[in-house]
């Protein structure tokens, strides 16, 4: 286009009469018609420019209109997850004490108060809040969390509570015999749900963990750990009911070595054998074959069992575990004392077994606590309240001295009769018995092994196996074989402390504090309780005194860079069992006396995660971590929830 000079302006003309601006001096824009008989004109704004700043008035508008909404919403919103929150947890006791109808009237409940939750934050205010970097961190967070409540409470829970059912009351059995049909029904059950509270926990983790409000990072922290530990539980479960049908002798008769182990004298896999029983399954019915007393069970070494390696014999063999019943269980590895027994009973019978079962009093409470009382000898009642006093401290009260040993004999054998009676009765009691094992499992009071190997991988991903784990990374286990021959360790008591302290590279010192106390009395012992048959003849005893064998095992790889004891350091022997090292001494304790050990430990990784496995005491060890979590070895469920819970 050709341009003229107006000699007035000195600015460039338009052949249409209209100036040029000058960048240098005017408004930059359009240009102006001086002419009278024109009319201003303006050309539009491009129609990106124009939407662009409707938009954002329009999105300032809404925020501030809805800002009032979004607050109130908010309020309403997280009180209704909280009311779902304590719902849930509150179903979960119903189901673990059995009570399927209170559960069921409590889901109602928290599937009113979740979806009340997600409709609230459903809004097209909380999208758009959603939208905002940083601060929009936070409603993002508090809706997802309103959905997988949703979710969970129509989707997952539901089902959780009719499988709940289904377990509840010998629902799977009729007296001796497991309905094996309604078993694997249940297995399909719990391998469709499953995948449902993966997801959960998979959305869950996934959200914003960042520039949260305290309230909201406490809320998706415990949705992630109360839906993985439910994930645990189903996944167990699946896995059980998967093997269950063959080890009930679905496809041909089985035979299982059950163990009556006592926690009043400790034994690395929990207590010392004191009485054996031989359980026959066969299309699912169940018999007891054969009880009796450890005595009755033939020692056979000096015959090696196969398949056991040098580093067994370098840390057991002093103590004749491969032969000699009342040591054969000083492993804290179940698997190396199933093949133990399973080798040492054929070598003794001449008879096969398909595996191992090993219960402790505390076991049998738990059992009872789903079948409800037996009736025991002489019209005594033996209940979940009184079966451990009764067999680990009265029984030595009444027959205390050591020629009564017969009669000690036939009154546990006649508890553990009247119990296996119990168990294949009709049950009167509502309450599951998986919940109960369940329980017993994860406090190592029941283990279990199968000499099949397919079975035995599928139980190796639970606590009942009482496996030491194949996975690398921190761990501690404390182990306690009582080395005086007293019947003192039912006032055991054991404490634990880990502490992460310092990372070098791709390892990290670490630091493990266990106190063990003799709580036993001074006086007023029965004889055949403070006995100290290690002891040379003739030498003189501390009533109330007890002696163990201390076992530390860490995790493979790890190195010990110095042990003490109240302070003094201590020389201990190190070993290796299953990849791990392991380090032993021997320790006294007073009657009332505490004692602390200490282990300075390097461990192989930078994870601040530790597992701990205490010893199956009476009363429950406590255990402690600083600097770090404790970390739970069950099965896996297809995701790491910890590097976001």
């Amino acid at each position: 286009m050709d341009y003229v000079s107006d000699p007035t302006t000195e600015q460039s003309v338009l052949p249409s009469g209209l100036y040029e601006a000058d960048p240098d001096t005017d408004f930059i824009g359009p240009a102006v018609d001086l002419r009278p008989a024109r009319r201003e004109r303006r050309p539009r704004p491009s129609h990106r420019r124009f939407w662009l700043r409707r938009t954002v008035v329009l999105l300032i508008l809404v925020l501030l209109g809805g800002s009032g909404w979004l607050a109130a919403s908010a309020f309403m919103a997280r009180t209704a997850l909280l009311r779902a929150q304590t719902g849930t947890a509150a179903l979960r006791q119903d189901l673990e004490r059995g009570e399927t109808a209170q559960a069921s009237t409590r889901l109602a409940a928290i599937s009113r108060d979740a979806r009340r939750a997600r409709t609230l934050t459903s809004s097209p205010v909380w999208r758009l809040v959603g939208l905002l970097p940083v601060a929009g961190e936070t409603p993002r967070t508090v809706r997802g969390l309103a959905y997988e409540a949703d979710v969970l409470s129509t989707r997952v829970l539901p089902r959780f509570v009719a499988i709940a059912a289904a377990t509840s009351g010998g629902a799977l059995r009729n007296g001796a015999s497991v309905d094996i049909d309604k078993v694997r029904a249940l297995h399909s059950e719990l391998a469709a749900v499953a995948p449902e509270l993966e997801g959960v926990v998979r959305r869950a983790s996934a959200l914003p963990d960042e520039a949260l409000l305290e309230q909201v990072a406490v809320a998706r922290t415990k949705l992630v750990s109360d839906t993985a530990e439910i994930a645990r539980s189903i996944t167990t479960l699946r896995d059980a009911t998967g093997i269950a049908p063959a080890m009930l002798g679905a496809d041909s008769p089985r035979r299982y070595f059950v163990a009556l182990q006592t926690n009043a004298e400790l034994r690395g896999s929990g207590g010392l054998l004191g009485a054996y029983a031989v359980l026959e399954f066969d299309a699912g019915r169940m018999r007891l074959a054969e009880l009796g007393p450890n005595k009755m069970l033939r020692d056979t070494y000096p015959q090696p069992t196969p398949g056991l390696d040098a580093a067994f014999a370098d840390r057991f063999g002093e103590f004749g575990s491969d032969g000699f019943w009342l040591n054969s269980n000083m492993s804290a590895h179940f698997p190396t004392v199933n093949t133990l027994w399973s080798s040492m009973y054929q070598r003794s019978t001449g008879d096969r077994i398909d595996g191992s079962i090993a219960v402790d009093p505390i076991a049998l409470a738990q059992i009872l606590k789903a079948t409800g009382p037996a009736a025991g000898p002489n019209g005594e009642t033996v209940s979940s309240e009184n079966v451990v006093a009764l067999t680990e401290q009265q029984i030595y009260a009444r027959y205390p001295a050591l020629a009564q040993d017969a009669a000690r004999d036939q009154l546990q054998l006649a508890i553990a009769r009247a119990l296996f009676d119990r168990l294949i009765a009709p049950v009167s009691h509502d309450v599951g018995l998986f919940p109960q094992l369940g329980a017993a499992a994860a406090g190592g009071h029941i283990r279990m092994a199968s000499n099949h190997p397919a079975e035995q991988a599928v139980l190796e991903r639970s606590s009942v196996a009482g496996a030491l784990p194949k996975t690398a990374g921190p761990y501690l286990q404390v182990a306690l074989n009582n080395a005086g021959g007293t019947k003192l360790d039912f006032y055991q008591q054991v404490d634990i402390s880990y502490s992460f302290e310092a990372a070098h590279g791709e390892r990290q010192d670490v630091s493990a504090a266990i106190t063990l106390r003799n709580g036993a009395p001074a006086t007023g012992l029965p004889e055949y309780v403070v006995i100290r048959p290690d002891l040379p003849k003739n030498a003189a005893a501390v009533a109330g005194e007890n002696r163990h064998h201390v076992s530390v095992y860490a995790g493979p790889g790890a190195t010990l860079r110095g042990a003490a004891i109240d302070g003094v350091p201590l020389e201990m022997l190190a070993g290796t069992e299953q990849g791990h090292p392991v380090w032993s001494a021997f320790v006294i304790l007073a009657p009332g006396q505490d004692r602390t050990l200490v282990l300075a430990l390097t461990e192989s990784g930078t994870e601040q995660r530790v597992a701990i496995v205490a010893p199956p005491l009476v009363v429950p060890a406590t255990l402690s971590v600083l600097g770090g979590t404790l970390r739970r070895d069950e099965p896996p469920i297809a995701i790491d929830i910890a590097a976001k819970g």
